[in-house]
């Protein structure tokens, strides 16, 4: 899926609809700026998330297979969380400075941030095929913010209780065995409800 419009979101509720490219070539990263909070595109399902306090970088990955058409992000975060340790939304080797890694579910606080990973399937058949997926939620700039990973499973009640309702969700929709198609994407909003959707892998093959 390719997705033409940069969506804007605002803290007072707003959603507006910016007709612009969203990429205007390959390899060009794009940003949306929230009252407090900037949110920018690095390729594939990698995001980094910045405010005042916190420079959030989420499943930096390398330049190999499907992502090979994007260069390596080079971010100096204050927090990296991933997905799962796979290169395509794991890979942290090579980030400048010290960043805190967070890998596995649970709930990590760092004075005032508080993120939480919750569990997910990699894939349909229960993890077998690519393991686990780690989702993320926190809440940054005021905004609440839920970063889907590489989930493939449908959302699970207990999921949903954990994520709860997000302003900002951000899902995968490039299909394939690991991540969901349209139809599984939209199934997953629908259990989330939030107020934006950011889709992630729409342009990797």
């Amino acid at each position: 899926m390719k997705r033409r419009q940069l969506i804007r979101y605002t803290t007072d509720g707003l959603l507006a609809a910016v007709g612009v490219g969203l990429w205007s070539r390959l390899g060009q990263p794009v940003q949306a700026q929230a009252q407090g909070l900037a949110i920018q595109w690095l390729g594939h399902m990698c995001f980094v998330f910045r405010d005042r306090e916190h420079t959030i970088l989420v499943n930096p990955f390398d330049p190999i297979g499907c992502t090979s058409g994007y260069s390596a992000p080079n971010v100096a975060a204050d927090y990296v969380m991933i997905s799962s340790y796979l290169r395509d939304e794991g890979s942290f080797g090579g980030l400048p400075g010290n960043p805190e890694l967070l890998a596995s579910p649970g709930k990590y606080t760092f004075g005032s941030l508080t993120v939480e990973g919750v569990l997910s399937d990699h894939d349909l058949i229960q993890g077998y095929q690519f393991g686990s997926n780690v989702m993320w939620k926190w809440t940054q700039g005021g905004i609440k913010i839920a970063h889907l990973g590489g989930a493939a499973a449908p959302i699970t009640d207990e999921q949903k209780i954990l994520i709860g309702r997000p302003d900002v969700l951000l899902l995968p929709v490039g299909g394939g065995p690991k991540a969901y198609n349209p139809e599984q994407a939209q199934a997953a909003i629908a259990e989330l409800n939030p107020k934006l959707v950011i889709p992630t892998q729409y342009l990797t093959d």
